[in-house]
């Protein structure tokens, strides 16, 4: 497993936890009229599976504070916090789908008639990458791209029984994913230069959005959507540009 000893300096960030009220206040003030939050599955699910009352309680005074100031919540179910019982092994770990989508059910049920948007998951490319290529995030792995695709497969599971839940539950809200988006160029036209960037491209923009989301002719390019979100979000990320030294260093397989 994937441990880290953080600074004492770095253990209080922005302290969102206890200065919610007023962080929603500066941004009515400041014209904002939504705001992109994520809860914590941890926060919500004990360890045994049963909700913590404590944890919804916390998310209820933030939704609450939210409207009162006329700030529309748009919640992720997800961003990067996987419960530390599934960190050995990540999403690849046994009945990770089905423990997310039982989490998924506790919030919809309970948070449905006051967050009309919500995520399933955010940034799901980077997780599998960063947790099975680089090792940077739990489960701490390195050029293991055939975890990181089976990873991706199955948040990607869980994303669409997410979406299908909430439509059964018919809570009249939306729902969708949001994605990295990174462009990647070739830093010379050398053919080498340019088969890197593709494959990097095909990883980094393809297995989530693509192949995941569409179905591709690939013959033609043309895609068609499969349906599975009202709306899909971008998280726009810096250009890399990538060269063949790229593939021998181990950054791309």
């Amino acid at each position: 497993m994937l441990r880290r000893t953080v600074p004492a300096a770095h253990r209080h960030t922005s302290e969102f936890y206890h200065h919610y009220e007023e962080d929603i206040a500066a941004c009515a003030a400041k014209g904002i009229r939504a705001l992109s939050l994520s809860f914590s599955w941890s926060r919500i699910m004990r360890r045994d599976g049963t909700v913590n009352p404590e944890g919804l309680a916390f998310y209820d005074r933030v939704i609450d504070a939210c409207l009162r100031h006329g700030v529309e919540p748009f919640v992720a179910l997800y961003h990067f916090d996987l419960p530390a019982d599934f960190a050995p092994a990540g999403w690849l770990a046994p009945q990770t789908v089905e423990a997310y989508l039982r989490y998924a059910r506790v919030c919809f049920r309970h948070f449905g008639a006051r967050v009309r948007h919500w995520l399933t998951l955010k940034d799901p490319m980077t997780e599998v990458t960063q947790g099975y290529l680089t090792g940077l995030f739990p489960p701490g792995q390195k050029l293991a791209l055939g975890r990181a695709v089976l990873a991706l497969h199955k948040m990607l599971t869980a994303h669409a029984q997410a979406v299908l839940l909430y439509k059964s539950m018919e809570l009249g809200g939306s729902i969708g994913i949001a994605h990295r988006a990174e462009g990647v160029y070739p830093l010379t036209q050398r053919a080498e230069d340019v088969l890197a960037a593709r494959r990097d491209d095909v990883l980094t923009n393809g297995c989530d959005k693509r192949y995941g989301l569409f179905y591709v002719d690939y013959e033609t390019g043309e895609r068609t959507p499969k349906k599975s979100a009202d709306w899909f979000g971008d998280l726009a990320h810096s250009r890399l540009m990538l060269t063949t030294s790229s593939v021998s260093n181990g950054l791309l397989i």
